[in-house]
């Protein structure tokens, strides 16, 4: 897709609207905008692309602890899948609401991106009331309680880490 703007007198531009959607790029939102190879880069920003950093850490503690995959949202894309199958998947407009509305959420079945999983928690990550993105366990019927707490507990870093 290639789109011609003028930029006006105060350097705006203006992003057309099928663009937005496209991207899923809300009013309010933040964008990074930075060179690369001689080009103006647009790209939206995520606070959770922050923990790219510690993935590792947090990924080997899950499969340890929880004894089962997750996978990490911002707001529209998976930043951490634990069974690297589906990193930087857009993720569906289902889950995408679910985020939105700040509701945690257990689903016996559901489609993150394309494919179809069973007995899912999906947990939003809300940070000074605005969802930033959520957790998901997939294919767990039941959490024991010290599973909930680890969840708590990294969602609560999480939150932190990202400040």
């Amino acid at each position: 897709m290639k789109i011609v703007r003028r930029i006006d007198e105060l350097g705006r531009i203006v992003l057309p609207k099928d663009l937005r959607e496209a991207l899923r790029i809300k009013s309010g939102d933040n964008l990074e905008i930075f060179i690369e190879n001689k080009n103006i880069v647009l790209k939206k920003h995520s606070k959770l692309n922050k923990i790219k950093d510690i993935e590792k850490i947090i990924t080997e503690i899950l499969k340890e602890k929880l004894n089962t995959h997750i996978i990490l949202t911002d707001t529209d894309k998976i930043i951490i899948d634990t069974s690297n199958k589906s990193i930087n998947e857009k993720i569906s407009k289902e889950v995408e609401q679910i985020i939105i509305n700040k509701e945690q959420i257990t689903k016996e079945e559901i489609k993150i991106t394309k494919v179809k999983i069973i007995n899912s928690l999906i947990k939003p990550i809300v940070k000074e009331g605005k969802a930033i993105g959520a957790l998901i366990v997939p294919n767990k019927k039941e959490l024991s309680e010290t599973e909930k707490i680890i969840i708590d507990v990294l969602i609560n870093f999480l939150i932190k880490y990202i400040e």
